[in-house]
């Protein structure tokens, strides 16, 4: 059901802005695939769910490389004075041996 209500802010868009304080509550959730989910919506955001930053500062040292893509993704659009220190891990990530992590890391890639 929070996986369910995640995905269905992330379709909202902008019209799921008044949701930004839940989707960082959803970040800290104890399933992995909704706080990633929750990440993922929040990047949409930009600078509205900048409060977001602190927690997923840890993301980026986390043992899964998707989780620590996601990071950094979210981390650049939350905050984009921070590229110079994210580019280099979602340029890495172009490398991986796993395809989604490969394919997330070549579409910011294209668009920056």
């Amino acid at each position: 059901v929070r996986l369910l209500t995640v995905g269905l802010l992330d379709e909202a868009g902008p019209r799921a802005e008044s949701s930004v304080p839940a989707l960082i509550h959803a970040i800290a959730d104890v399933d992995r695939l909704v706080r990633v989910t929750a990440a993922q919506c929040l990047a949409k955001f930009g600078s509205l769910a900048a409060e977001a930053v602190p927690y997923l500062l840890p993301w980026l040292q986390d043992d899964n490389e998707y989780v620590r893509l996601v990071a950094a993704v979210t981390l650049l659009r939350l905050d984009p004075t921070k590229r110079d220190e994210l580019m280099p891990i979602i340029r890495s990530a172009r490398g991986s041996n796993n395809p989604m992590v490969r394919g997330l890391a070549e579409e910011i890639q294209e668009e920056s």
